[in-house]
């Protein structure tokens, strides 16, 4: 299945330290977010964590009620 997320705008990302070179074709990431409406592959992400390492990434949600400060940490093995 092949997804596309919407996050939040660049600059704001820019801001949390994303760069062009944040993540590498190829990169295995754990998304957590809202599916659409619609029930298509399509959904707005609340975080992001790379695999590999565990790390967190801020995903800039356009979602109201989302804390990210209360955001449940995924599940990684290292």
């Amino acid at each position: 299945e092949e997804w596309a997320f919407e996050m939040g705008s660049p600059n704001g990302l820019m801001r949390r330290g994303w760069t062009r070179n944040t993540l590498e074709i190829g990169t295995e990431v754990i998304v957590t977010g809202t599916r659409a409406r619609d029930g298509s592959y399509k959904g707005n992400v609340q975080t992001v964590v790379i695999a590999d390492t565990c790390q967190r990434l801020f995903a800039g949600t356009s979602q109201r009620d989302f804390d990210e400060s209360n955001a449940a940490k995924e599940d990684c093995e290292l």
